[in-house]
């Protein structure tokens, strides 16, 4: 109630001194502009009040929970969902990349990426080469290593 009481006696006495201020106002190039700053002092007497509404606290109000939140947790966790699949599946290129680059050609692709405080940290690699290819399991670590800084871990598969 103070809050709407000061805002009154603030609009009262803001037009009081603007009514003063057209009285005194001077004639002639100046008087547009002047009249112009009392109508612009006096809108602000007006509406500074108001923008500090938000500082009124109108009590504590608990609305129930509804299927918004869990349909919302829902949703986010298929979204998580989705990016960690999107990261593994360009890592997994990018990690197929370096085998291609050393001349190999992987049976398969396995990226264990792990979500660590809401970051995705990629914990290694795991390739699996034919029998044929193990000789470039070296240097397929070194390259993801220095391409990627990605750990890989070569497996040999059926081929």
């Amino acid at each position: 109630m103070d809050a709407v009481r000061s805002w009154a006696t603030t609009v009262c006495l803001a037009a009081l001194i603007a009514g003063i201020a057209g009285m005194i106002a001077p004639s002639g190039k100046l008087e547009k502009v002047y009249k112009f700053a009392v109508s612009l002092f006096f809108l602000c007497c007006l509406l500074i009040p108001i923008f500090s509404l938000k500082n009124i606290a109108l009590g504590s109000i608990n609305l129930p929970q509804t299927q918004n939140d869990s349909a919302s947790s829902s949703l986010q966790g298929a979204v998580d969902s989705q990016a960690q699949q999107v990261a593994e599946d360009n890592i997994s290129q990018l990690v197929k990349n370096c085998c291609t680059g050393c001349g190999v050609t992987p049976l398969a692709i396995h990226i264990t990426v792990e979500n660590i405080n809401e970051k995705m940290s990629v914990q290694f690699a795991e390739v699996v080469l034919k029998s044929s290819d193990m000789g470039q399991g070296d240097a397929i670590k070194k390259a993801a290593m220095n391409n990627l800084g990605i750990d890989v871990k070569i497996k040999e598969g059926e081929n």
